[in-house]
């Protein structure tokens, strides 16, 4: 065989083994558009394009590396809980609001975890994904002091002069906000008085019923017939972080409990029919 053949199957041998990597490499997670280089200023990758909306920049981000790595267990039904490996992506990215960041991070570099699942090698990725992520994040939601994140959807709660209790599933009753709170229940007691010459709305004690979340609620309001007060302040200072498994409690011991006390609400209308709705500042996993 001539000089020229052997150095031309050695070009076309070498083509075909770099071809062979790169395919590889964008099957561990095709479409996984992060920059490989931090800014100076630790923002945004000057390489990356945010998604025009939260789910579509976390499909961007950390999806492809979570579907490919994780959907052995973190998946709908699946055996881990934050689903946010499913193949459908709003579920996914619900199950992603539910998990941290940081979590995510340790335990997709940690080699012992999910069995194989997590990779040292995964930690530059992860960490650029969150850089990538949050940068977008607070790119597109400038955060406003007082801003309505969460509400729930509306409740009759067909209110007496005797006080009554009131449950709130926040994972199947919320209108605006994560509907993945790990089964976490608002409480609050409402009851009429006459006070004047008008009844009256008295709302009090509050509470959350924590159950596989930690959750985080920051001050908010009440809305009666979708009207709201803006002088109404009763609540509107609450900021608690209420671990996993926290039951109410009665009495001053806050437990589950964010306030004790209760607060006046003169609407317009105290028929069979008014509807009530709690707006939140904040209402998450932390």
């Amino acid at each position: 065989m001539s000089p020229n053949i052997k150095s031309a199957l050695r070009i076309l041998s070498f083509g075909f083994v770099c071809a062979a990597f790169v395919l590889s490499f964008q099957n561990c997670g095709a479409g996984f558009e992060v920059s490989k280089e931090l800014s100076s200023n630790g923002g945004l990758s000057e390489k990356f394009v945010c998604g025009a909306t939260e789910t579509e920049t976390f499909s961007k981000t950390y999806y492809p590396l979570l579907r490919t790595s994780c959907a052995g267990c973190h998946v709908s039904n699946g055996l881990a809980p934050s689903a946010f490996s499913s193949a459908d992506l709003a579920a996914a990215f619900s199950g992603f609001q539910t998990a941290t960041a940081a979590k995510i991070i340790a335990n997709g570099s940690n080699p012992l975890h999910g069995g194989g699942a997590g990779k040292a090698e995964y930690n530059p990725i992860l960490v650029q994904a969150q850089t990538n992520f949050d940068g977008c994040k607070s790119s597109q939601n400038p955060v406003v002091a007082g801003a309505i994140t969460a509400r729930t959807a509306p409740v009759i709660p067909a209110a007496t002069a005797t006080a009554k209790i009131i449950t709130i599933n926040l994972d199947s009753q919320l209108e605006l906000g994560s509907t993945n709170l790990g089964g976490a229940q608002f409480q609050f007691s409402i009851r009429t008085a006459l006070v004047g010459v008008g009844t009256v709305y008295i709302i009090s004690n509050p509470s959350l019923r924590t159950v596989s979340s930690t959750v985080q609620v920051k001050g908010f309001k009440i809305k009666i017939n979708g009207i709201s007060d803006p002088l109404w302040t009763a609540f509107s200072q609450i900021d608690r972080t209420i671990n996993a498994g926290a039951q109410p409690q009665n009495g001053q011991n806050l437990n589950g409990n964010l306030a004790v006390g209760n607060g006046t609400l003169a609407v317009p209308s105290t028929a069979a029919t008014d509807t009530i709705q709690f707006e939140f500042e904040t209402l998450k996993v932390p």
